[in-house]
């Protein structure tokens, strides 16, 4: 994001941006994977309703604010400013989330969620559960119905065994 202020041309910069913001989209379905995880089933709509809301009117109200300072002619200092954000954003969400851990005993209801979205949609073709993360009800409901899982594992982890 801070390296986008620094671009020289415009074509380049548009294009560096989109790049950004596909990178950015991406982690978006992991962090609401990881907030449905460690909610109970009866708190997970009221978490994603307040997750929402805490991205959506910062988002609405910095927009204005970007396009205010852009009609300046300040086409770096959104970026900057934009910069300071995300790392406190994810500072925050790391400070604040980064002792809590998805509950083991929730993996049977989220493969039974799997299964039918395998018989339905032909899809997820494999199941995976985070480092910390394993039970056996899941692994045999999974096992019946051939679908291949990874449990307790960390993907960088493996990754760097490689």
């Amino acid at each position: 994001m801070l390296s986008l202020a620094f671009v020289p041309d415009v074509r380049l910069a548009g294009g560096l941006y989109i790049i950004r913001a596909a990178l950015m989209n991406v982690s978006v379905p992991l962090q609401d994977s990881y907030l449905m995880g460690i909610m109970s089933q009866d708190e997970r709509g009221l978490a994603s309703a307040i997750n929402t809301v805490i991205w959506r009117i910062p988002n609405s109200i910095t927009t204005v604010i970007g396009g205010l300072i852009l009609a300046t002619g300040s086409f770096e200092i959104p970026f900057y400013l934009a910069t300071v954000f995300y790392v406190i954003s994810i500072s925050l969400f790391y400070t604040q989330f980064k002792n809590i851990r998805p509950q083991s005993e929730e993996l049977p209801q989220v493969a039974a969620q799997v299964i039918e979205m395998r018989k339905k949609y032909g899809r997820p073709y494999a199941f995976w559960a985070q480092l910390g993360l394993e039970n056996e009800e899941a692994k045999r409901m999974l096992s019946e119905n051939k679908i291949p899982y990874v449990m307790n594992a960390c993907l960088r982890v493996v990754h760097k065994l490689l």
